[in-house]
Formats: C-alpha cells, structure tokens, sequence
C-alpha cells in the first residue's frame, strides 16, 4: 500500500536523524516507570478478559467485580462504561498471553484470580505495542517530513520535546486510559491529510472516535481541516468510505448493549459519576449544552487541572494560532488555523460542560489530552514567526510543561481531585513514597542529560562536516 510504504520511508529516515537519540530517550522512560491507571484502566481489562472467557463484552458474571468503571446496559447487563475501541484492540495482543496463563485451569473462578493478578502486566505490554511504539514511529516520520520542508535542528528538538514529553498525553501512553491511543490514531489522521490519503483519514477517525467518545466533538471543526485538503467532493466520499469499518463495529457494539448506536455507555454508566443524571436537558445525563465559566477557569488557569500549569505552550500555541487567522498574508493556514482552533473548542467545550470535568484522580486535563499533543504540529512553522524574545519564552514554557510531566511520572499519574502541585510535593515528602520518586526522578534526570549530550555532539559532528 502507498500509504505504507511511504510510512516505512519516512520511519528510515527520521531514525537516520542526529536527533534521534530523543527517541531513545522516550521509549526508556516509557519502557521504565511504572505506573497504574487504577479501576479505568482495569475496566477495560475486564472486558478484554471476559470477551477471552465467553465471547462477549458483559462484565458479569464475575468481572463487573474487576472495576467500579462499569455501566449498566438496559436489560440489567454490566459492561465497561469506556470507549470500546482500546479493548477490542487489545484482544489479539493478550489473547496468546492469556491462553499460556489459564491453560491448566479447570474452573472460571480460577481464570479469574489468575487474570485479576495479569491485568496490569496485560495492559502495559498492550499500552507499549498500541500507544508507546506507534508514537515513537510518528516522533520518526515527522522528524523526516520537517528535513524534507528545511526546517531547522532547532525546530526539530524543539517540536520533539513537546511531541514526546510535553502534554498529558506523554504520561498516559504507558498506560491504558485510551486517551493517547485516540491521539495516536489522530496523528495518523492528520498524517493522512497530508499526504492525501482521504480513505485512511477516515479510517483513523473512526477508530479515534471507538476509543474516546470526546473525538466526536472534533467533526465541526474536522470538516474545516479536511476542507483545506480535499482537492475535489470525491475525497470527502473516499472519507466517509473509510469510516465504514470503525462505524460497523461502533453500531453493532452500542445497538447490542445499549439499544442505539446514539447511546453510549455513559448514559448507563456506574450512578456514583453521573452527577447531572437530575438535570433533564443533559446530553446521556453526563454533559450540559452550555459549559459552567467556573470549568472554563478551571482547565485554563486552575491548580487542579488547569493548562497553564501543567502544559502552558499550548496555551501559547492556541493565542498564535487565533492571530493567524486574521492575518491575511497566511492565506494559505488560516483555514487550516481555524478548523484547528474549531476543533479543540469543540472538545473543550465538551469537557468544560461535563459533570466529572476534572476526570477523576489525573495529572491534568485529561478530557482534552487526546488533541493537546497537536497542538505540536504547528511548533516548526510558528517559531520561524516569532521574535527571539517570544521564542525564548515560548522555550521557557515548554520546558517547565516536559519538567512537569517528568515529575508526573516520578510520582503517580492518579493524583487524585486536588490541586496538582501540592499532589506532587505530598510524593516527594511522604515517608513511605519519597525514596521511590527521589530514584525515579534522578533516573530520568542522568538519563535526560545523557541524551542531550549526546545529542549535541552529534549535532556537532554534522555542523563540521
């Protein structure tokens, strides 16, 4: 397929990059630190395990024990109240695993225990094949695509820094939250776009929508960005063609246990997270229509979830890209610019409308994490914009966001409801906790250094000859 071959291209291009070390980077820190997503994570471990055990989603009997993220289909059933997608694509991945775990079994109880004690082990390695390595193999092409368009080494470190370790994104990877396997798929979407492959664009779109429902928000301004690349109606047809699949398996999974492929699980979901289920006009008794300026503030500015504190380039991004579109010199982005920002409103105006809007115990906006990492795309051809004072503070941000979410992982991406900060020093001072987070954070610190070392003197090397 061309798709792929000029995927494999560009893969053995950006590995050939001075700047690849970064990479290694990523995927040791990846590889290294441990972490748990808790009930979410094992909720969609439960449908794994039990789809292994009897061929379907439900949870009971038995694994709706596995997790309180669970929903409660119509007719009694219990089923995971997450997007599908992540499950069903973690099936082949643990199903061997599985087999080899329980084959001396003789009763489902004993499955059971033995799958319990697997889940975390199961989903990571799930995590690393679906999400880690298919984002190191994206760091690669669009390290390549940035040689092909001359853009400096600076840009280049610059962009990989916020692509690999700067958004929310970067600490749910190793994890099976499903909300960096949806960016991961909407990476590959915009890769298509560029390359005018429309059919898989669609195609990516639909599974990014089976793995976070919050995509959905994305389509108004989706049709902008695919507007800005389509050259004729033929290419939105070849869109809708490769959504087929995805949407296939999207309604024959909510018409099976929901009873309509327009209902999803949260309608149904556990009572205990449906805090506006007494408020008639909300969208499946989770989502107002209008957003609270309170959660507005809060995913702004707010020490508990807030961008400014956890991921504040994005921020920045998003200010630069709405002086774009009035610029009319950028003719050529600001379409482009304005589906982009289109798009984010329609999923931050989705999570500041949600009840849950903070997502739980998390290290930040977690409802938005599935377009943050995007916001990376338009580094390269932004900081050839800026003056070398904005630049500069632009760096200074981008910096303290990969410092952040480095202490993130040193500590535990489940940091509770409270304010982020404070969660992290409490790990850093806790008797039983700072030994842990002390070796974490000094592993990644000398490995950090290293790599950067290493990565000057290649570029050192290349400038001589």
């Amino acid at each position: 397929m061309e798709f792929v071959r000029r995927f494999k291209k560009h893969v053995l291009a950006g590995y050939r990059s001075p700047l690849f070390p970064l990479i290694g980077l990523f995927l040791f820190i990846q590889l290294t630190f441990e972490q748990s997503g808790g009930t979410n994570e094992k909720s969609r471990a439960a449908a794994v395990f039990s789809f292994l055990e009897r061929g379907s989603f439900r949870l009971d009997p038995d694994y709706d024990r596995f997790t309180v993220d669970w929903a409660r289909t119509p007719d009694g059933a219990y089923t995971s109240n997450k997007a599908p997608g992540p499950a069903i694509l973690a099936i082949p991945i643990v199903a061997p695993m599985d087999a080899i775990l329980v084959h001396r079994t003789e009763s489902p109880q004993e499955r059971y225990l033995l799958r319990e004690k697997a889940s975390l082990p199961f989903m990571k390695i799930s995590s690393i094949i679906l999400q880690v390595i298919p984002w190191a193999l994206l760091a690669l092409v669009a390290l390549s695509l940035m040689q092909d368009k001359k853009f400096s080494l600076r840009s280049q470190t610059i962009f990989l820094l916020a692509f690999l370790f700067g958004t929310t994104s970067s600490v749910f990877l190793n994890t099976f939250f499903g909300h960096s396997l949806s960016s991961v798929f909407l990476l590959f979407l915009f890769l298509s776009l560029i390359w005018g492959h429309f059919y898989w664009a669609g195609f990516f779109f639909g599974w990014a929508l089976l793995c976070d429902f919050g995509v959905g928000f994305l389509v108004p301004g989706m049709l902008f960005v695919l507007w800005h690349y389509k050259n004729s109606l033929n290419d939105y047809w070849k869109f809708i063609a490769g959504g087929i699949f995805p949407g296939i398996i999207w309604s024959w999974y909510h018409q099976f246990y929901y009873g309509s492929p327009f209902v999803i699980s949260s309608k149904y979901q556990n009572p205990y997270f449906i805090d506006l289920s007494d408020k008639k006009d909300a969208l499946w008794g989770v989502i107002n229509f209008f957003p609270k300026w309170e959660s507005v503030g809060a995913l702004l500015y707010g020490p508990q979830r807030g961008l400014i504190i956890t991921q504040p380039w994005v921020l920045a991004v998003l200010v630069a890209l709405i002086f774009l579109i009035f610029q009319k010199h950028f003719e050529k982005f600001r379409i482009l610019a304005f589906g982009f920002c289109l798009a984010f409103l329609g999923i931050f105006w989705m999570n500041a409308s949600f009840g849950g809007w903070h997502g739980g115990s998390a290290p930040g906006p977690r409802y938005l994490a599935p377009s943050l990492v995007l916001f990376s795309l338009w580094i390269p051809f932004l900081l050839g914009k800026m003056t070398p004072l904005i630049q500069k503070a632009f760096i200074a941000l981008l910096i303290w966001a990969c410092i952040f979410q480095a202490f993130v992982m040193s500590t535990d991406i489940l940091l509770g409801e409270g304010p982020v900060l404070p969660s992290i020093l409490n790990h850093f001072s806790h008797v039983n906790l700072k030994s842990s987070a002390l070796l974490r954070i000094t592993v990644f610190s000398v490995a950090s250094l290293w790599t950067f070392t290493k990565v000057q003197k290649k570029l050192r090397a290349k400038k001589l000859a």
